[in-house]
């Protein structure tokens, strides 16, 4: 009863409700603009180094600083010092600046979202908030409260192939090192260590001279010694004693893993883990910093067995170290190895499920590995290869905590928070989630990274709002005008592309002769190899497109071409072997647009052969650089004009014949000296031809020189280019951070593009719920901005509307780039379905539904609490322990009474929520009088809680419902 006279004073006697309702609304879409301007300010695993070959063959090897080079070439920068690019700007209208179109989470069935591979992760020691993870392709990203909310902040680096991230614990200075060691066929080598003082904004290169493409695996900062970093590379291990200023070489070999013995830094141990074994391969200990070893071996198995290794030691018991070690010929469980004497004696921990590596009946302890110990319980300990293992018992009992918490597969780290033990982080190749209860439940921090490995990108024939891309581990995901993309089917997928006469056909190769057809849109997909020969000599992502003239005529090259002529239900050889043999493989297909009888193939020793009669008979061309051949493009309007991109250095990387093959001529011109992964011929510019490069995309001037398509675009592989002239779109598929578009007009300019859908109150990505006042952001969302006053709220404002599983959402407010609306109280189930309906086409996007899912308002002035008189508490004001105070929320869910979506809420009978939530007042649980919708508004919910006694200062306030928590701004108070 206090709490509603309480309501009544505040609301009735200091605050008509209506106009507090308006005011938060204005408040509201005041903050979020304010937000979204700041905010702008990815199975089975193929041992073949996919990425390496293609650039290694012809030269032998990659060049050092190859990537810096190309940059340099490209850019011609003055200065060596990286200013901050921020790629999360999109401008649709303005057809020469790339617009990032995701995805930010892929919806899987069984795993939530996902995102994409982390190679590291590391949090701020001094700031335990602010996060940092290192995607394998897509840079360095960083989260300001603990994973909520990402953005990039190494776009316009030289390299965005990730290897390691550290934060320096005694200056906050942010430490990055460039190149993937992981032993992947996509693992991408690198362009050296960079570090930033001011978290992320500004770059500097450390150790140019000897930092260059090798791939890195640590950073570790001595927390004892301030200025002393140890640096892990493919080569070596580095360290410095002056902060970086020089650097010594103190350990040879293939690094994977470092720690320090925690409480003497002097003590440290080192890994060398080549995957498939060297003389140099064990574990080593120096009881001097670093500058003598010795390699430990007493109970440790057979040195020449040895894999790749990890280590970990236990914090509340120093001396115990572990070894998690893999065989060096099969990649599979050589053992999880203990010493109690700080690694002069070892055992093996029998226990440890002996499959620990094993999938798809190989081995990929190269690919993945890691060993943890709690920091609070030595008994505590997590191993990871396929699946996350837990021991509570020092490693006699395991379990599949990935089963239990239906966790995706290949765990890469564990990191635990510093300032509480209950939580640590996951990292693995599908993104990052976060526990605080021991590995019992997780929660998914994947809605913002952008981080997608893709391989290839296919355009819907009419929709710019449709496309399909094939993606390395995260399988052929789908857009449909929304940052957040569908998994059709899971695991690897190489090519994908629409059925143009029919566009709810799509086409993808899983890998290697594994072709699959859907038939619903991307639904469901069949396998459709009926008559493939899957001994063939094969890429593991084969060239696989159809013929643009031939509705349902596929081609798929292995060593020679096989063709469907019937939308993939049989398969049959039409050449025979094109390649020089041996290895050799097929690697490019193209038919000509204007003339199917034309076929071009490409090889992965620099062969090209052409047929002018359907593939009956072939010639081979002349005059190519033995290189491996990418990509094939035809021009549209002549068969005989064609462009040929080829991969690795010192060689031209572009050619092009006028005569069908027969002779082909180096344009290359002023092109960087990096390898082209596709090419593609403007359908309606035939003069106009891009390239996507390693670096980048480039087009080619009137002129004949190659011009950097940069504004927009982060400096990332891009693997994947396609283009619809019809709608006016053009999309670049990157090798990890995700999809960018062009705008060329006509619809693609004009199309309503969701962006994101947030908690209005606090700006949170966690999952809807029913009642909340929700915040979608994007482009072209309606064509005017306005505002609703009237009750009920209406849910068609000029030709905008938002339907949430069928059921139309009422609308506070609408403009081209916002529009903000209640989710429906009537909304059910698991996953919410949000169709945007605009003037100009429809937007989607599917997102996991929530119960509860709380947030706390706040503004340019602070949070939306009061006092009971009606004020607010701020600095100069602030809350009393022992005082009731006012907090205004969203999200909190089902209410009873029941009340209709877009109604404000009665007076009496009050609406009161259904589940009653926990507030925290710096940690300590608040005694919560009242919590319930506000009467007259819609969606918003008023919490009357007490303020605890004894603290001082600003302080954080959380609400928490059934274990989802909202945001935790500061309040002021005094005791």
């Amino acid at each position: 009863m206090y709490s509603h006279l309480l309501y009544r004073k505040l609301i009735h006697n200091h605050q008509p409700a209506l106009n507090l309702a308006a005011m938060l609304v204005l408040s509201l879409w005041s903050a979020v603009s304010v937000w979204a301007q700041t905010s702008q300010s990815p199975s089975s695993k193929e041992w073949e180094q996919w990425f390496y070959e293609q650039r290694q063959y012809g030269l032998g090897y990659i060049p050092e600083d190859a990537l810096v080079k190309a940059v340099d070439q490209r850019d011609n920068p003055a200065t060596r010092v990286f200013a901050r690019y921020l790629s999360l700007s999109p401008t649709i209208t303005d057809p020469t600046r790339w617009f990032v179109l995701g995805p930010t989470g892929i919806n899987t069935a069984n795993f939530g979202a996902v995102s994409g591979r982390i190679s590291s992760i590391a949090i701020d020691p001094r700031n335990p908030s602010t996060l940092y993870v290192a995607a394998a392709g897509g840079g360095v990203w960083k989260s300001s409260n603990k994973g909520g909310r990402w953005s990039p902040i190494s776009d316009h680096l030289p390299s965005l192939a990730s290897g390691a991230v550290a934060v320096d614990p005694f200056s906050g200075e942010v430490w990055y090192g460039t190149g993937e060691l992981n032993f992947c066929r996509d693992c991408y080598y690198g362009a050296g260590v960079y570090r930033s003082p001011d978290a992320g904004s500004n770059w500097r290169r450390v150790n140019e001279q000897s930092f260059l493409s090798t791939p890195t695996s640590l950073i570790a900062f001595d927390p004892r010694n301030q200025g002393t970093v140890f640096i892990g590379r493919a080569t070596a291990l580095w360290k410095s004693s002056d902060n970086g200023q020089t650097w010594h070489a103190v350990l040879q070999g293939v690094i994977t893993d470092f720690v320090f013995h925690p409480l003497d830094s002097s003590i440290v141990y080192a890994a060398i883990g080549n995957y498939n074994g060297s003389a140099e391969n064990g574990i080593y200990r120096s009881l001097d910093g670093g500058l003598t070893w010795s390699r430990l071996s007493s109970g440790l198995p057979t040195q020449s067995s040895m894999g790749r290794i990890a280590l970990a030691v236990s914090q509340t018991s120093p001396s115990t170290v572990y070894a998690l070690i893999a065989r060096s010929d099969d990649f599979n469980l050589n053992g999880l190895y203990r010493s109690l004497d700080s690694g002069g004696n070892w055992e093996k921990v029998g226990s440890v499920p002996s499959d620990l590596f094993l999938e798809d009946g190989r081995g990929q302890g190269l690919f993945n590995m890691l060993v943890e110990v709690d920091p609070r319980n030595d008994a505590i300990l997590y191993v990871g290869g396929v699946a996350l293992w837990k021991s509570s018992n020092h490693g006699a009992t395991w379990e599949n905590i990935s089963l239990a918490a239906r966790l995706p597969e290949d765990p890469r780290d564990i990191v635990f928070d510093p300032s509480d033990a209950q939580t640590f982080y996951l990292t693995g190749d599908s993104g990052v989630w976060r526990s605080s209860d021991g590995g019992r439940t997780f929660a998914n921090l994947n809605g913002s990274l952008s981080i997608t490995q893709f391989q290839s990108v296919g355009l819907h024939p009419t929709n710019p709002n449709l496309s399909v891309g094939g993606t390395q581990d995260n399988g052929t995901t789908l857009y449909s005008g929304s940052w957040i993309w569908e998994q059709g089917r899971p695991g690897d997928s190489g090519a994908a592309f629409f059925d143009q006469s029919d566009p709810s056909v799509i086409y993808t190769v899983a890998n290697r002769t594994s072709v699959r057809r859907s038939s619903d849109g991307g639904k469901t997909f069949q396998l459709m190899d009926n008559g493939i020969d899957a001994s063939d000599r094969v890429q593991f992502y084969p060239p696989f497109i159809p013929d643009p003239s031939r509705p349902g005529t596929l081609y798929l090259g292995t060593y020679r071409i096989w063709r469907s002529l019937d939308r993939g239900d049989h398969w049959s050889p039409i050449s025979g072997d094109l390649t020089s043999g041996g290895s050799a493989t097929l690697t490019a297909l193209a038919v000509a647009p204007s003339d199917s009888q034309v076929l071009y193939a490409g090889t992965s020793t620099g062969q090209i052969q052409v047929s002018f009669d359907g593939g009956q008979t072939w010639r081979l061309s002349p005059s190519l650089p033995n290189r491996f051949v990418t990509s094939i493009a035809v021009q549209p309007q002549s068969p005989t004009v064609a462009f040929a991109g080829l991969s690795g250095f010192g060689s031209g990387h572009i050619f092009r014949t006028d005569d069908g093959g027969r002779q082909w001529v180096d344009i290359s011109s002023n092109l960087p000296d990096i390898p082209v992964n596709v090419v593609l011929v403007d359908a309606t510019r035939p003069d106009r031809v891009y390239l996507g490069t390693d670096i980048g995309v480039f087009q080619l001037g009137l002129d004949g020189q190659w011009n950097a398509l940069t504004q927009g675009l982060p400096n990332t592989v891009v693997l994947g280019l396609s283009q619809n002239a019809t709608t006016g779109l053009l999309v670049a598929a990157t090798h990890g951070r995700g999809a960018f578009g062009l705008a060329f007009g006509g619809a693609a300019a004009t199309a309503p593009r969701i962006t994101t859908m947030l908690n209005s109150a606090g700006f949170e990505n966690n999952p809807p719920a029913p009642g909340m006042i929700t915040a979608l952001f994007g482009f072209n969302l309606s064509e005017v901005s306005t505002q609703s006053f009237t009750f009920p709220l209406p849910t068609d404002v000029l030709g905008a509307s938002v339907i949430v599983n069928g059921i139309p959402a009422p609308l506070f407010f609408v403009s081209p780039t916002q529009i903000s609306f209640q989710m429906p109280f009537e909304v059910t189930g698991d996953w919410a379905a949000v169709l945007l309906r605009a003037v100009n086409g429809e937007a989607s996007l599917r997102v996991r539904l929530n119960a509860a899912s709380p947030g706390i308002f706040q503004d340019g002035s602070g949070v939306s609490l009061y006092h009971g008189n009606g004020s607010r508490v701020s600095i100069a004001s602030p809350a009393r322990g022992g005082e009731q105070v006012v907090l205004l929320a969203s999200g909190l869910g089902p209410v009873s009474p029941s009340l209709p979506s877009g109604l404000p809420a009665p007076s009496s009978p009050l609406s009161k929520t259904s589940a009653l939530p926990i507030v925290r007042v710096a940690g300590q649980n608040a005694e919560v009088a009242f919590s319930g919708l506000a009467p007259g508004t819609v969606g918003l919910y008023q919490i009357n809680f007490v303020i605890p006694s004894g603290l001082s200062g600003a302080v954080p306030l959380v609400l928490d419902i059934a274990g989802i928590r909202s945001n935790a701004p500061l309040i002021d108070v005094v005791p």
